[in-house]
């Protein structure tokens, strides 16, 4: 069984792609191949490194001639893999030393496992662990918890392929998409109830600096996330499964509608994020009386009153999903 390591560059600092890199380096489990898709990196350092850190037999790097994005560059890795089961690692991040070997064995445990995960912590730059996921008192119902992370899990590539499971190219949430894919898609999952997984809070980091002010409308993947709302209620799955699905896609919108809403000020963008946020809410739970009800009481500027307005669906479905991790998560966030 043979693992292919995916590990996106763009720019990223030689030490901390170092960390990550020798993270796997240093595996219990040693059938494994590294894919740096370098991104069109244009640090000068950063590509010496990539050269000279090459030159070992484990470690592949893909260059890509510009900067395409991270769902470019994941899908290129993915492409370029020959292992049977395909791992995500961000550059910042790292493995556990046992990480693959867990992996590995929970998967001759079950040979029709179709994607496998774990639990993980994030740390600051002391290394002090900042949050564990999931809660100790989450971890019997992890599927309902597995976030849109990508990178805790590991997939089989020829599940992939067969469903045509992929990264939706220069869009926002693009883990969002390929995550609930996954999901709705796989026919039995697996949870290692242990953090294996290490990932870095590094504020400094690209996903954290990200400008909305010229965000187009193409950018977010409205019609993706209805295609996918409406898989769940046209095929034949489980309604926990369903529901699973929905509540994971019902919480990216609404953080996502918050933070687009904080950092965009181009109202006309703002009323049809609105709109299509809402749109797909109500498919969602059906929220038609809540949104009606919103839009009578509502004086002033909408836009304005769009956190608002979110926080009171937040709440009022926190009842419905009362044991929802990702949920109370959520809340806490808005507020």
């Amino acid at each position: 069984m043979r693992f292919s390591v995916i590990i996106p560059v763009y720019n990223n600092p030689p030490e901390l792609i170092d960390r990550a890199i020798q993270s796997v380096l240093s595996q219990y489990y040693n059938d494994y191949e590294i894919l740096l898709v370098n991104d069109g990196t244009t640090e000068k350092k950063t590509n010496e490194y990539l050269e000279k850190i090459s030159k070992n037999e484990k470690v592949h790097q893909i260059k890509l001639e510009r900067n395409s994005g991270i769902s470019s560059a994941r899908q290129q890795g993915i492409t370029h893999a020959t292992g049977d089961w395909i791992c995500f690692l961000d550059c910042d991040d790292y493995y556990k030393n046992d990480y693959l070997l867990k992996f590995s064995n929970a998967i001759n445990s079950n040979n029709e496992l179709d994607v496998v995960m774990c639990g993980f912590e994030i740390v600051d730059k002391e290394e002090k662990i900042l949050h564990t996921f999931p809660k100790d008192d989450a971890r019997q119902n992890y599927i309902y918890y597995g976030t849109t992370a990508i990178w805790n899990r590991v997939y089989r590539k020829s599940f992939l392929e067969d469903n045509n499971i992929h990264f939706p190219i220069g869009c926002l949430t693009e883990d969002m998409i390929f995550v609930a894919q996954v999901n709705l898609y796989a026919k039995q999952m697996f949870f290692i109830n242990e953090n294996l997984y290490v990932n870095f809070c590094n504020e400094n980091s690209t996903s954290r600096k990200k400008s909305f002010t010229e965000l187009s409308i193409e950018k977010i993947p409205f019609a993706d996330i209805e295609l996918l709302i409406d898989k769940t209620s046209d095929m034949e799955i489980c309604r926990d499964k369903a529901m699973m699905i929905r509540g994971m896609l019902y919480e990216q919108l609404i953080v996502l509608s918050c933070l687009l809403t904080r950092h965009i000020r181009n109202t006309a963008l703002l009323r049809e994020i609105l709109r299509l946020s809402v749109h797909n809410i109500r498919k969602i739970q059906n929220l038609d009386k809540v949104v009606k009800k919103w839009f009578k009481n509502t004086n002033g500027d909408r836009n304005l009153r769009f956190m608002e307005f979110l926080l009171m669906i937040a709440t009022k479905l926190r009842v419905e999903y009362c044991g929802m991790y990702a949920l109370n998560r959520l809340i806490g966030r808005i507020r």
